[in-house]
């Protein structure tokens, strides 16, 4: 097990087997069956750059948690869900273009949302709950902490993506119109970071993750098993223990 004065701020997210976290520089992905992964992160050559910053690192997350070859089928799987999802969404917004902006953003954020809960299954949506408070009891408690010790943690994390998706939501009928779909969820997303990382407790910050909030708490995240939590917790270990090995230095803040 190994401490920090000052932990590592770290990323992930759920795999239908199990659950990937992030540092800047290192990876680790603890999955159901008890077995764990780990590697490295190169440096990123857009670190310092708003917006980019934050395409690398979801790139990072899916090249690294999704595409693993030795985990291939549980999360081909999930692959092959999201690209029905997307199918799904294309052709319910051909039905929906002559609708009012406002009506068909929201209505097909609705409805993304709802066949996502639906679609995919349950354990995943557990295995996110368990990823956060993995994370946040290693944030609270300064060190890794066991199932038991993370259990009482909420499992709402203010540096979620799905906060971002909400504000991507709200601001729909603006950024869609004008083709800025992409580059106003990396937006969200920079801006959420920002505000979650220097301002934390200032109610401006407070008012942009309250509906990312309420949708982790609805839609994106079950309260985790026993078992699923300590699944998450091995993970967090794995990667401060890979972070530490690579590089000593405290790492730099990553994202969910």
């Amino acid at each position: 097990m190994t401490d920090r004065s000052k932990p590592l701020v770290l990323g992930g997210m759920a795999l239908i087997d199990g659950v990937y976290i992030r540092s800047a520089n290192a990876w680790a992905i603890a999955h159901a069956d008890g077995s764990v992964e780990t590697g490295t992160i190169k440096r990123s050559p857009v670190a310092k750059i708003p917006l980019l910053r934050v395409a690398w690192a979801i790139g990072q997350g899916l090249v690294s948690g999704l595409l693993r070859r030795r985990r291939g089928n549980a999360n081909a799987r999930f692959l092959v869900m999201l690209v029905a999802l997307s199918a799904v969404t294309y052709f319910e917004g051909r039905l929906v273009m002559h609708w009012p902006d406002w009506l068909a953003a929201w209505t097909l954020m609705a409805s993304a949302l709802f066949l996502m809960r639906v679609l995919m299954p349950a354990r995943l949506w557990r295995f996110h709950g368990a990823e956060h408070k993995a994370i946040a009891a290693y944030e609270r408690y300064g060190r890794v902490t066991t199932a038991e010790e993370a259990k009482p943690v909420s499992r709402i994390h203010d540096r979620c993506g799905t906060n971002a998706v909400f504000l991507v939501a709200v601001l729909a009928p603006l950024i869609a119109r004008n083709g800025l779909l992409l580059p106003g969820v990396l937006v969200a997303a920079e801006l959420i970071r920002f505000a979650v990382l220097r301002y934390p407790r200032h109610p401006l910050t407070r008012v942009l993750v309250g509906g990312g909030r309420f949708l982790q708490r609805t839609v994106t995240t079950m309260e985790p098993t026993l078992d699923e939590l300590a699944v998450g917790c091995r993970a967090v270990e794995a990667c401060v223990a890979q972070t530490v090995s690579y590089a000593p230095a405290p790492a730099t803040p990553g994202t969910d």
